[in-house]
């Protein structure tokens, strides 16, 4: 039974090894460049006044993963990871573990439009306030 497990293990590593070459092969004679964004965002509840500034950096790949941080304007930086489709649908965590906020929306030539999932009856957006390509 072991030896079983083993050749699965071996040869799962086997194709992991072979499989990066080929993805870092097609992104480098790709056309296709990753995109910076720097973002002015803003955190509001719809029924409830006030709203929570911040700066939200992403590089979004040719293949749709997104990395960066977002910074609130109270201070800190936390790291974001999230995807977008072809179809301008995104998903962003905010943060880590569960304390992470998870958006779900829209980023149509650099206006994001989300709603926060956030438990309770409110209803929270993460908005762009403004945008500004960096690349």
């Amino acid at each position: 039974m072991t030896s079983k497990i083993r050749a699965a293990v071996a040869a799962a590593g086997m194709l992991a090894a072979l499989a990066v070459p080929v993805s870092a092969l097609a992104v480098t004679n790709g056309t296709a460049q990753t995109q910076q964004y720097t973002i002015p965002t803003k955190l509001t509840d719809r029924y409830h006044a006030g709203e929570y500034d911040g700066l939200l950096r992403l590089s979004i790949s040719p293949g749709g993963i997104v990395q960066g941080t977002y910074q609130p304007s109270d201070g800190g930086i936390v790291s974001v990871t999230g995807g977008l489709d072809g179809k301008q649908q995104i998903w962003l965590d905010i943060g880590n573990g569960i304390r992470a906020l998870h958006v779900t929306g829209t980023f149509d030539r650099g206006i994001l439009r989300t709603t926060a999932s956030i438990p309770g009856p409110d209803l929270y957006e993460f908005d762009s306030a403004s945008v500004t390509p960096t690349r």
